[in-house]
């Protein structure tokens, strides 16, 4: 499922629901993925955006504790990032990127999570 509205603003909403079926799992095991993009032009060259991600899944395995899921379609990162864009002309910005995210990997539970902050410029090649 997509939502777009791209008008005074930009709003995206995206929803993806998986079931899985196979020798490793039992139906029904599935999968959750939910992502929200809004963001706004704040003047002729400042631009702000919010991305969020989240990720949830419900595996049921056979028999055998050793079996784990090492790949899904779906990206497994719950995120949440702002960003903040100065637009010096229409082929380059520069940025300035900051969020959480936390990865859960299948194997041994593990996860992997932190703060970011990331200053960065984007080029478009196609309009230089």
């Amino acid at each position: 499922m997509n939502i777009n509205y791209v008008k005074i603003f930009i709003f995206n909403f995206d929803y993806r629901f998986l079931f899985h079926n196979s020798r490793l799992t039992l139906f029904p095991s599935n999968e959750h993925w939910f992502r929200v993009v809004t963001g706004k032009m704040i003047s002729g060259e400042w631009s702000v955006f919010l991305l969020a991600d989240y990720y949830t899944r419900n595996f049921k395995t056979k028999n055998s504790t050793d079996n784990n899921l090492l790949y899904t379609p779906i990206n497994l990162e719950n995120r949440i990032y702002i960003k903040l864009g100065y637009e010096l002309k229409n082929s380059f910005e520069i940025y300035l990127r900051s969020g959480y995210t936390n990865e859960s990997l299948y194997k041994n539970n593990l996860s992997i999570k932190g703060w970011n902050i990331m200053v960065g410029i984007e080029v478009n090649k196609g309009d230089i």
